[in-house]
């Protein structure tokens, strides 16, 4: 019997500019990350050279240009998700038994993720919050932001955890940016996911990662409300641990001025095995 496997990815991307002056342009693109699944890159744009920096991978060109002119930018992958899914209590271990040192190194406060925040440090008041079991803690905080967030709805902008948390609305965003705050006020680091989640089509999507003593990052999708488990239909796009902003295109220049505009395309296509 065949089964879901994977996924071809295509991102047909066009940038059109105008320049005055002598202009060298870098253009620095967001590669989809070796992590809890296989990338096999196909194609990547001309003249592009590939960078990693941790787990995430770039593409990046920097060159002269034209006064005018167009720039085509294709990538085509294929991605095969490792499927996984926690089992067992033992495994997931305990908030007391993770580092100070390595607590404290996320307890940085971030646009998104406000630790130092009155609001969202009262949250901690909640009885549950004294959790020292991470996967009851994780499971207990979960249903504590789905009681408080009563308009799951996608939203036009990215409001943060203290400000999603006023309005009680949100998308995945919100409910990643607010885990993410409350599991770092209690010492247990967290990190932001962000990709894609294939249903009847591709959705962007983000989910967030917690730290566990035995030194693995286990997923928490708490919009999906699949706890510790990654499944074939999440695709890694980048990993954000203190940058919680961390765009897929980074356009500069030097040396004169630059109109550009950049028009997106992706197709995805399920590989069966």
């Amino acid at each position: 019997m065949r089964y879901l496997c994977g996924w071809t990815v295509e991102h047909r991307d066009t940038l059109r500019y105008e320049s005055t002056g002598n202009v060298r342009i870098t253009i620095k693109v967001q590669s989809y990350a070796e992590h809890n699944q296989k990338v096999i890159i196909d194609e990547k744009p001309e003249y592009f050279r590939t960078i990693k920096k941790g787990e995430n991978r770039f593409l990046m060109l920097s060159r002269l240009i034209n006064k005018r002119g167009i720039l085509e930018i294709y990538r085509k992958y294929r991605i095969y998700p490792y499927a996984f899914k926690m089992m067992g209590q033992k495994s997931w271990g305990y908030l007391s038994d993770i580092p100070k040192d390595l607590s404290k190194k996320y307890q940085t406060n971030e646009k998104y993720w406000p630790v130092y925040s009155e609001v969202m440090k009262s949250i901690s008041q909640e009885p549950w919050f004294k959790e020292n079991h991470i996967e009851m803690w994780v499971k207990k905080a979960s249903k504590f932001l789905w009681s408080k967030i009563k308009n799951a709805e996608p939203q036009n902008e990215r409001l943060g955890a203290e400000k999603a948390y006023r309005l009680r609305r949100g998308d995945c965003d919100e409910f990643t940016d607010l885990f993410i705050t409350l599991a770092r006020i209690r010492g247990l680091p967290a990190r932001r996911v962000t990709g894609f989640y294939m249903n009847k089509e591709e959705e962007p999507h983000a989910w967030s990662e917690v730290y566990l003593p035995s030194g693995n990052w286990v997923p928490v999708d708490v919009a999906m409300n699949i706890i510790g488990e990654h499944t074939p239909r999440h695709v890694v796009m980048k990993i954000e641990e203190f940058n919680p902003s961390i765009g897929e295109y980074r356009i500069s220049w030097k040396g004169g001025k630059l109109k550009y505009t950049l028009e997106r395309n992706e197709k995805f296509e399920p590989i069966y095995c």
